[in-house]
């Protein structure tokens, strides 16, 4: 059953210094494929689903270590008890658009990083995220 957060200040102040992280470091391989990658708004997105991510998993009393606060290239974005984990969020439209599948640029990536697994995250439509859904983990 999806599990919603609404986005706290706090949690967008978090989000929006892992995104500036992630987008200054000139080592870090972002996609020419996917605009989405250079995309400030798509990234702060993607660090939102990452942190509410880690609060679903800590809610449901798992212990969770994160690869994505530091942006540690080569990591995956969270670990739960050995298992390394690639959350893969965007606007639930989007995501009931293309019924959960992993793009395969994606997939390779996580594979190269060792992902053990997806969790699923969507956000409504606005652009500055106001909902976050926690969907499933596969």
């Amino acid at each position: 059953m999806p599990v919603e957060y609404r986005v706290s200040d706090e949690s967008r102040i978090e989000a929006v210094r892992i995104t500036e992280l992630r987008l200054s470091d000139t080592s870090r391989h972002l996609s020419r494929h996917r605009p989405s990658a250079r995309n400030l708004t798509s990234q702060v997105r993607g660090a939102l689903g990452e942190l509410y991510a880690c609060q679903w998993l800590s809610d449901n009393d798992l212990e969770v270590e994160t690869g994505f606060r530091e942006d540690l290239v080569g990591s995956c974005d969270i670990d739960v008890g050995g298992r390394r984990i690639e959350v893969m969020t965007a606007k639930i439209s989007d995501r009931e658009m293309t019924q959960f599948c992993v793009p395969p640029g994606k997939l390779k990536a996580a594979r190269n990083r060792g992902a053990w697994g997806y969790l699923f995250v969507g956000t409504d439509d606005s652009r500055d995220c106001q909902v976050v859904t926690i969907h499933w983990v596969s």
